[in-house]
This record gives structure tokens, C-alpha cells and sequence, in this order.
């Protein structure tokens, strides 16, 4: 009786282990890539009669996160994300550059791999916003001047990924992220539209797992 126990003692932990490895826990990423951000809500400040929005944008991410199994992670992160709007008239050109940088809580759930070197995820966060506004005037649009501002925020981001292992504890990563953000959320002024990062976002890098 007590040898059964004991060999079922010793199979629960070899199991345990087996599915929850120990090793491994902390990871390092680091991704770049283009995005797609409409600024729908900047492109209508400003009734003039040619809207043009740059497309794509850069973005960037620098992650530490920490495995609590094979399947569940945390990664916080932070990230640069840049946009331009520019309008025009007879009468002159105007220029938004927008620069975020945002502080994100990341959760990732990793499916079952589809090989011993392909590994799918999901991924999901939330995000604080500190971000740059620039305004530059060419010409005598009335009304409009150079300006600067810093504005806060908050984002909700999600989207889906496939790592590929290079070695033992280095993968490449890629990834598909849709973004939802009011980066002036918090310190709005009526006279101006939200600052959005809100769009389509794709992303590759590389882990490290120690």
C-alpha cells in the first residue's frame, strides 16, 4: 500500500513537471514593425479640402515577461508607436506628427504547438499612453500656428502570433495586433481631437528565454 502511494506520488510530480517545466521563466523580446493608423478623428479637425494620411508608420516594442507554464504568460512592455496626418489648402499646409509611448500589461496564452519549433499564441493588454503632439504650419492657413503638447492616455490591444524556434531558448516571433487607443484620453483639451493610435498593426522580433 504505502509503495503504491508513494509510485503515485512520484508519477503526479514527474507528471506536474513534465506539463509545467520550472526552467525557462523569464523571457526577453524585442519587435518592430509597420502599422496602419487612420487617425479618423485628427483627419476632421481641420475642415480643408485635401486630407493625406502617411501610411505605414513604425512601431516598436521591448518586453520582460514571465512563464507561469507552458500555456500562460505575462509580458510588460514598452513600446514606440508614430503617425502623421497632413492637410492642405490654397492658402498653405498643415502637419501633425504624433509620437506614443506606451506602458502595456500583456497576456499570453500559447496554444498547442504545431510542431517542435512552431509555437502559435494569442495575446491580449492594456496600456497607459504618454505621447508627443507636433503641429507645423507652411503657408497663411488662418487660425492655425505651431504648437507642441504632451497628452495621456489608454489603449486595449489584441491579436495573435506564431513563434519559431532558432536554437534552444531563441525564437523568431510574428505577429497580426489590432489596437484600440484614446492616447489624450486623460488630459483632452476641447479645442482638440483625441490623439489615436487605434489601427492595424504587424510586428516581428525575436525571445529570449532564461
Amino acid at each position: 500500500m504505502i509503495n503504491r502511494t508513494l509510485i503515485t506520488i512520484f508519477l503526479t510530480i514527474v507528471l506536474f513537471k513534465a506539463s509545467y517545466p520550472q526552467e525557462n521563466r523569464i523571457v526577453f523580446e524585442i519587435k518592430a514593425g509597420v502599422s496602419y493608423i487612420p487617425m479618423w478623428e485628427q483627419k476632421n479637425l481641420w475642415n480643408l479640402p485635401y486630407v493625406e494620411q502617411y501610411s505605414p508608420s513604425f512601431n516598436s516594442e521591448l518586453l520582460i515577461g514571465y512563464n507561469f507554464n507552458s500555456k500562460h504568460s505575462l509580458r510588460l512592455a514598452i513600446g514606440y508607436v508614430e503617425s502623421n496626418v497632413e492637410a492642405s489648402s490654397i492658402n498653405g499646409k498643415v502637419n501633425w506628427e504624433y509620437t506614443g509611448y506606451p506602458l502595456s500589461l500583456i497576456y499570453q496564452y500559447n496554444f498547442y504547438p504545431l510542431a517542435d519549433i512552431l509555437q502559435p499564441y494569442l495575446l491580449g493588454g492594456i496600456s497607459f499612453y504618454w505621447c508627443k503632439v507636433n503641429q507645423n504650419v507652411e503657408g497663411s492657413i488662418e487660425r492655425l500656428f505651431d504648437y507642441k503638447r504632451n497628452e495621456t492616455g489608454f489603449g486595449l490591444e489584441g491579436g495573435i502570433g506564431l513563434s519559431i524556434k532558432l536554437f534552444n531558448n531563441l525564437n523568431v516571433l510574428s505577429e497580426f495586433q489590432l489596437r484600440l487607443s484614446n492616447a489624450s484620453m486623460f488630459s483632452e483639451e476641447s479645442r482638440y481631437a483625441s490623439v489615436e493610435f487605434t489601427g492595424v498593426y504587424l510586428l516581428f522580433g525575436f525571445s529570449y528565454n532564461i
